[in-house]
């Protein structure tokens, strides 16, 4: 269950699906017209976790719920749709009592982990948390993508006049650092601004803090 496809960034697609992998047919859509019906969700079911993850892609939203699923390994299973889906917000069912399953799925992952038996009243308001996790996760990584595709869009030299100009630096004294007229150090703020899809320089230091946040905490994420 390895070699997933590279990580896409969200498309900001609807995020109203509970993807219900469950074995027993008759749980299965039990649940599913529980939750459709009773508690206005939208549900896509499968039978198996290799079902599910034929379908799912790197940037899917919603929530994958993970059900009984006899032979597989469920915790298993968890890593790799956390792996191949990281904006779905994954909620597992765990035996009755299973403290230590309980714990596990949450340090795996999982937005939560829900002993058996259970109602739909019970899982409806999980269910609905994991949606808006997900819609958060996904927000997050469309803000923070727009950041690098915008700051990695900036003439070097548009950038290093707002850096100075961040830092305090008044045209008048930029100009005289970079050895340029005051009119080229004016259009290069303005065109960085420009660039980075900004109207002021507070907005513009946001944008390279988020920029200079991520590449220490994801080096990947700066190529």
């Amino acid at each position: 269950m390895n070699g997933s496809s590279p990580r896409k960034p969200p498309t900001g697609s609807p995020c109203r699906s509970i993807h219900l992998i469950e074995a027993d047919a008759w749980v299965r859509a039990a649940l599913a017209e529980e939750l459709a019906l009773h508690e206005g969700l939208s549900v896509r079911s499968y039978a198996s976790a290799a079902e599910f993850l034929n379908v799912v892609k790197s940037d899917s939203e919603g929530c994958a719920l993970l059900g009984s699923l006899p032979g597989e390994d469920a915790f298993s299973i968890l890593e790799v749709v956390r792996e191949t889906a990281p904006y779905l917000g994954t909620v597992i069912l765990v035996g009755y009592g299973d403290v230590a399953g309980a714990v596990r799925a949450m340090k795996l992952g999982a937005v939560a982990a829900v002993e058996r038996p259970l109602t739909t009243e019970m899982l409806s308001p999980i269910l609905r948390d994991a949606l808006a996790w997900s819609m958060r996760t996904a927000a997050d990584a469309r803000r923070r993508d727009s950041a690098l595709a915008r700051v990695a869009r900036l003439d070097s030299q548009d950038e290093q006049v707002l850096q100075l100009a961040i830092q305090g630096h008044t045209n008048e004294e930029i100009a005289e650092q970079l050895g340029v007229s005051l009119r080229t150090v004016e259009r290069r703020r303005s065109s960085g601004l420009d660039d980075l899809g900004v109207g002021s320089l507070i907005e513009a230091a946001e944008a390279f803090r988020t920029v200079e946040s991520l590449r220490r905490e994801l080096p990947q994420h700066a190529t």
